[in-house]
């Protein structure tokens, strides 16, 4: 059990979610992204991967490394705020590359609203431990259920299973006592209204 949980923990960790969240972006094809070119989109996903993922990721070694964080998971409140500022600065470098290359605007808000989530998390975490496996987690159901509620596009089944997964993420996290329910509950809230604020604005103002 404790395998499983580890296995959750570590492939949801949300230094990824920036990059499934624009993996499944372009899976589902909505029409703000239905001409981007398979070149442009594997420019896109390798933007996501390395400044997104990777970078943070390095830094992450390199905290570690320099006695700043305990493990790559960053178990202590106090040692969250140095990857969270550090995910903040990558996102607001996606975001801005992304404008400066006239990506579809929809790529855009997605970086904007992770940005939020992490921001927000950032400041809660100042006082209060936050669980940003379910910030990253309720960001990705956030944008899904975003784009159910302004397309015409049927995503009950991708939700279900975004649900399913959000709810052994959260699980996971409970079960290897990195937090408590409240700490759960509050991140998915969180990553799940930075979402659906940003992209139901996005697509009110189309």
């Amino acid at each position: 059990m404790r395998a499983i949980a580890l296995f959750c923990s570590g492939f949801f960790h949300p230094i990824f979610l920036p990059f499934y969240v624009v993996l499944l972006a372009f899976g589902l094809q909505p029409i703000d992204l239905l001409f981007v070119t398979p070149i442009l989109q594997i420019y896109v996903l390798l933007q996501v991967l390395i400044i997104g993922t990777m970078l943070p990721m390095g830094a992450v070694f390199v905290f570690v490394r320099l006695g700043k964080l305990q493990t790559v998971m960053a178990e202590k409140r106090e040692e969250r705020n140095l990857p969270y500022l550090v995910q903040a600065l990558c996102l607001a470098s996606l975001i801005f590359s992304f404008r400066n290359n006239a990506l579809p605007a929809l790529l855009t808000d997605l970086k904007v609203g992770a940005l939020v989530a992490v921001l927000s998390a950032w400041f809660i975490n100042r006082r209060w431990k936050i669980s940003a496996h379910s910030v990253g987690m309720g960001g990705l159901i956030g944008f899904l259920w975003a784009f159910h509620a302004r397309t015409e596009v049927p995503l009950l089944l991708p939700l279900a299973i975004a649900v399913v997964l959000a709810g052994a993420v959260g699980s996971a996290r409970l079960f290897l006592q990195a937090h408590q329910p409240a700490q759960v509950y509050a991140g998915f809230l969180l990553g799940f209204a930075s979402m659906v604020l940003v992209l139901l604005g996005y697509w009110v103002n189309l």
